[in-house]
């Protein structure tokens, strides 16, 4: 029988680890491969992908792991998701760590345009949900979407998330999320399905 995981808040001593974990979470993922650089540098610049999320989270998200650090859901709440010029200029470095200097400026721009495609509409925001490939499928991803769906239909506000798996496509579905759009990435990128949550009646 699977331990039922317990959830808590991130803090700054689990950063380290937990950008760690989401990075073996998502070596797969179309997207994240998309985005960053297919060199030697690789698991460096996948870790540095999610320290990069984790540290914007850090400031106007929230950010969720397990007591063992399985996995790692980071939120933006209503109004928070839009990281504006000043914060994507002091990012840019960051950003060229994870993308190599060429293709900076190309991803940048695919990133604009999955964000013009971003509801207006208030909402919680999936930025990132990963679990640790050794502990998946043991009811951990759920677990961490739970504090904020719970939140969601308590306060009747929807949630918004992309995906670039189509295999996450049901999982979420089981949620109450459903694909609004699906859009092809510029610059040779993948296929993108966003998907939209309203609040679900207990």
């Amino acid at each position: 029988m699977n331990e039922k995981p317990k959830i808590i808040k991130a803090s700054n001593q689990d950063f380290t680890i937990i950008s760690q974990v989401i990075a073996r979470a998502f070596n797969n993922d179309p997207f994240l491969n998309w985005l960053v650089l297919q060199d030697t540098n690789r698991e460096k610049r996948f870790i540095r992908a999610f320290e990069a999320c984790i540290y914007l989270a850090s400031h106007n998200g929230l950010i969720y792991t397990t007591s063992k650090h399985r996995g790692c859901a980071i939120w933006f709440p209503p109004g928070k998701w839009n990281f504006g010029l000043f914060q994507q200029i002091l990012g840019l470095p960051k950003l060229i760590k994870i993308t190599g200097l060429r293709a900076a400026i190309r991803k940048l721009k695919g990133m604009k345009f999955i964000e013009r495609k971003h509801p207006s509409k208030p909402h919680y925001y999936l930025f990132v949900l990963g679990t640790d490939p050794h502990f998946q499928r043991k009811g951990i991803g759920s677990a961490l979407l739970k504090p904020i769906l719970q939140i969601c239909d308590k306060e009747r506000i929807p949630a918004y998330l992309e995906t670039s798996n189509e295999k996450n496509l049901a999982f979420y579905e089981q949620y109450g999320f459903k694909t609004s759009e699906s859009i092809w990435m510029p610059f040779s990128g993948p296929k993108m399905w966003l998907m939209w949550r309203e609040p679900m009646d207990k």
